[in-house]
């Protein structure tokens, strides 16, 4: 198992790993997916979502959202990107240091093969006062994903073995049904199908986004090895199959040159030579 550069998170990006949205090269750090914040936040202290808050930003004169963490407060956080793995790879999530600086513990979760669905980050804040609570803004990076190839597939071939987002972990109630009611909304305007890990709904946005189609462009410049029209679901076995043919292929051209190289050294006698030398005997 090794850990995907951004390249090659790029280069599986559509077949085995479907990222939505996706925004090129702002995506990543390092070679990390970055997992950004949505609106919805959920205090287990408190067993009720965070309270959206509002500021003006006086540099853009916009106006920014946030919600904050109350020390000793342990909250859930629902990340703006879907992520789809197929049974070839699966993910662990890291800390942000500048919210671990503050006081902001994350605690370390996995993504599994066939995941699909927003990710739920949870961090805790370990200052004892409530009086200055850590700010988190919507959108901003709260935490990173690394990605894993296995060198062995997963034998489940199913996509969502999870529940997309884990909101089964939420006790029932006011603050489960507004996550739901988010994850569901479907009209036609909007459909958050893509939220849920529905494969064709996401494949189908993602390779209609400008930054997909140019981060792939980048990567057939950038080597030259992605110029070659590589099949997308390739198994292990045509893979072999292609390798045995071009060994073969190969051993061949060897075998040939070397039968002329024995030519070129050891040329045979023509019959008019070899009647001469008869003769002069």
């Amino acid at each position: 198992m090794s850990v995907l550069s951004e390249w090659d998170i790029i280069n599986e990006l559509g077949k085995g790993i479907l990222i939505y949205p996706f925004k090129g090269k702002s995506s990543f750090r390092g070679c990390h997916v970055c997992l950004t914040a949505s609106k919805y936040a959920y205090s287990v202290k408190n067993k009720k979502l965070l309270q959206l808050k509002t500021s003006s930003d006086s540099m853009s004169s916009k106006e920014e959202f946030f919600f904050e963490i109350d020390g000793q407060d342990t909250v859930i956080i629902w990340t703006n990107e879907s992520i789809v793995f197929n049974n070839n790879f699966c993910g662990s999530v890291h800390s942000r240091l500048s919210l671990a600086s503050k006081g902001i513990g994350h605690i370390g979760t996995r993504v599994n093969p066939n995941w699909g669905g927003i990710l739920a980050i949870v961090l805790h804040n370990h200052n004892l006062s409530n009086e200055n609570p850590i700010k988190v803004k919507v959108n901003d990076i709260v935490a990173y994903l690394a990605i894993y190839k296995l060198y062995l597939r997963t034998s489940s071939t199913s996509y969502t073995l999870d529940n997309p987002g884990r909101i089964d972990i939420i006790p029932a109630g006011d603050a489960k049904n507004k996550l739901q009611e988010w994850i569901d909304k479907q009209d036609d305007q909007d459909n958050h199908q893509w939220m849920k890990g529905d494969r064709e709904v996401l494949l189908q946005l993602l390779e209609n986004s400008q930054e997909f189609k140019k981060s792939k462009e980048k990567l057939r410049k950038k080597s030259l090895l992605y110029f070659l029209t590589i099949p997308k679901e390739w198994d292990v076995m045509k893979w072999s199959t292609a390798v045995i043919g071009l060994t073969a292929v190969l051993s061949l051209l060897v075998s040939c040159f070397s039968l002329y190289l024995q030519l070129v050294r050891n040329p045979l006698s023509s019959p008019s030579s070899s009647s001469s030398n008869n003769s002069v005997q």
